[in-house]
């Protein structure tokens, strides 16, 4: 077994901590999604029915707030420690150095969609649709980022770190981040197959002591 400096057990780490923040966040994400998407059919249903301003509608999406800003925060909070664990193997090896710059991408894309989804929900009550789409286009801005950022940081990352530590299952994170481009779900399967594979590689390390 490859035997390990401190930086890439400070990696490893910080991979794990980054896995379990990461699934938290995502399930949480997941609720406020649906939560969501109910009520902006809601809106768009009385919006159309009633003589109710559409703007006035959309101000039950103030119900998401408790959910979905959570979940952003903890993804956030989960790149810093994916971040961190790419500066400690960048020591080592320079060929993080775009999944590093992949994470940064990733981590401004997630708080442009968290400012475009707060000014959105702020401005339902001044019932401007032009401003609203204001916050739609930083949301989609955020997403174009975001997704450059997903390739270059998952799943970019996640075949360096195979290819780092050895770790087969660690490669297959990037397959699943790959397909979780299209099906958000299998981004959820990536991130358990990194925590399964850096807790193996470190539970590797301490029974070889």
């Amino acid at each position: 077994m490859k035997q390990l400096n401190q930086e890439e057990m400070n990696a490893l780490q910080d991979l794990k901590k980054f896995s379990i923040l990461a699934i938290a966040g995502f399930l949480l994400g997941t609720i406020g999604l649906i939560l969501g998407i109910h009520f902006l059919l809601t809106a768009l249903s009385r919006g159309v029915n009633s003589s109710q301003p559409l703007t006035s509608s959309l101000s039950s999406s103030y119900y998401i707030l408790p959910i979905s800003v959570p979940a952003i925060i903890i993804e956030i909070v989960s790149l810093v420690f994916l971040r961190s664990a790419y500066r400690h193997l960048n020591g080592s090896s320079d060929k993080f150095d775009y999944s590093y710059t992949g994470i940064n991408l990733y981590f401004i894309a997630l708080v442009l969609i968290f400012a475009g989804m707060v000014l959105i929900i702020g401005l339902t009550l001044s019932n401007s649709v032009l401003l609203i789409l204001d916050g739609v286009l930083i949301i989609l801005v955020g997403g174009i980022m975001g997704l450059v950022g997903e390739i270059l940081g998952l799943v970019l990352g996640a075949f360096r770190l195979r290819d780092h530590f050895n770790k087969n299952s660690i490669g297959t994170a990037g397959i699943m981040y790959v397909v979780g481009i299209f099906i958000p779900f299998f981004s959820l399967i990536g991130t358990i197959f990194i925590y399964m594979g850096a807790n193996s590689i470190l539970t590797g390390r301490i029974i070889s002591q």
